[in-house]
């Protein structure tokens, strides 16, 4: 699947200690080792998600923190999956 001229990676490792999880039309990655579970964003906020999480056996109680690339909701829609993760993002700049 494409959108936009990005590809859609189905939910699975892409590196060592680094996975690719689908959320709906985006994806959203996890760094994975034995004492942490850090994410690049955190999709949406599609009960999916929680399966494809647990299609690898992730809880996403063990999701550490999150770092936010952006604000747009297919990239933040799922924060609220993360109970105990920490949330980091860029301040706001002003354009003008």
């Amino acid at each position: 699947m494409s959108l936009f001229g990005f590809k859609i990676i189905p939910t699975s490792k892409i590196i060592d200690n680094v996975f690719a999880i689908k959320s709906q039309m985006v994806n959203f990655f996890l760094y994975v080792d034995r004492d942490n579970i850090i994410a690049v964003d955190a999709g949406t906020k599609n009960k999916a998600t929680l399966l494809e999480l647990k299609s690898i056996n992730i809880d996403p109680n063990s999701v550490k923190a999150i770092f936010l690339t952006h604000g747009d909701n297919d990239h933040v829609g799922g924060v609220g999956f993360f109970p105990n993760a920490k949330l980091y993002i860029t301040k706001p700049r002003k354009l003008c």
